[in-house]
């Protein structure tokens, strides 16, 4: 992966443990501890909005969609990655 710059989904949970960076970053986030109905915690949004704000290039999807966590998430993790300074 790292020879033809294609990038790994950091995914949650974790499906593929394999490494590989290319030029994007790409978290898929699903949901912790149930998948799909699971809130983010403030202090793990405040970690990945560090990690976003020293990201070039960055992609953010929030898959946990079944009792409507996703919108609040995201919005959390766009007002922390503001932020940032």
């Amino acid at each position: 992966m790292h020879d033809y710059n294609i990038s790994k989904v950091f995914a949650d949970p974790e499906r593929c443990p394999c490494e590989g960076e290319g030029s994007v970053t790409y978290y898929r986030l699903h949901g912790t501890p149930v998948i799909y109905r699971s809130s983010y915690s403030l202090n793990f949004l405040k970690e990945l909005a560090i990690k976003l704000k020293t990201s070039k290039d960055v992609w953010c999807v929030f898959d946990n969609t079944t009792l409507g966590l996703a919108t609040s998430n995201a919005l959390d993790l766009k007002r922390l990655v503001r932020l940032q300074t």
